[in-house]
């Protein structure tokens, strides 16, 4: 089985220094679709959409840690949502466009992730690399988009370390202790996707740096 590179203008295993601009799925919400009918040149219908959590060029966002953002859900990409008070994901860099834009309002994730009902941009993250497939360990329990990982060498695979982000915690990444260096990037890899214990594989971020938000 193959996945889509999750960094097309720099594939994964090319490491850069000190940030990666990864491609990623915005989780905006519940989306409204309405319709107008322009008759100057003719019946032309056309779509205009909004959004519950619009995301933009320029804003902050976090890592989404839904369950449905599994490796194969996402075709192998980062979901972010819009950013909240505490620590973040990283900065969208260019103006979300549509993957497959819905012909009416949509308000499951599930579904929306199933049709491409969603848009893409590009996140500029402060990181040493990414890994963009990894074997979780039948030893590891249910791994959350941001949960810390670390490698076992008994059965050849990443377990599940520490519990997945907590935005609302400002003052920590991880909410069971500071798991951040001394350098303030994240000691050990964090997942960027989920996987139900070891039935799935995960991209993996190396030396991640959260970008913090005030209130």
């Amino acid at each position: 089985m193959t996945w889509t590179n999750i960094n097309d203008t720099n594939p994964s295993g090319n490491y850069t220094f000190g940030f990666e601009r990864l491609t990623c799925i915005c989780k905006e919400g519940n989306i409204t679709v309405a319709t107008t009918t322009q008759t100057a040149k003719g019946p032309i219908k056309r779509a205009t959409y909004t959004f519950a959590a619009e995301i933009t060029k320029g804003d902050i966002v976090a890592l989404s840690a839904d369950t449905g953002n599994t490796l194969t859900a996402t075709d192998g990409l980062p979901v972010v949502s819009a950013g909240v008070a505490g620590m973040n994901f990283g900065i969208v860099m260019s103006d979300p466009k549509w993957d497959r834009a819905p012909a009416a309002s949509a308000t499951t994730w599930a579904t929306m992730l199933t049709r491409h009902q969603y848009r893409i941009a590009e996140v500029w993250v402060v990181c040493n690399g990414i890994l963009e497939v990894a074997t979780v360990d039948a030893a590891s329990g249910n791994v959350l988009p941001g949960s810390s990982m670390i490698f076992d060498t008994t059965d050849d695979g990443w377990v599940y370390g520490r519990v997945g982000l907590d935005d609302a915690d400002s003052a920590v990444w991880d909410s069971s202790g500071d798991d951040t260096g001394a350098n303030g990037f994240i000691a050990e890899p964090i997942s960027l996707h989920y996987s139900a214990s070891d039935t799935g594989a995960v991209a993996l971020a190396f030396g991640f740096v959260p970008i913090p938000m005030q209130a």
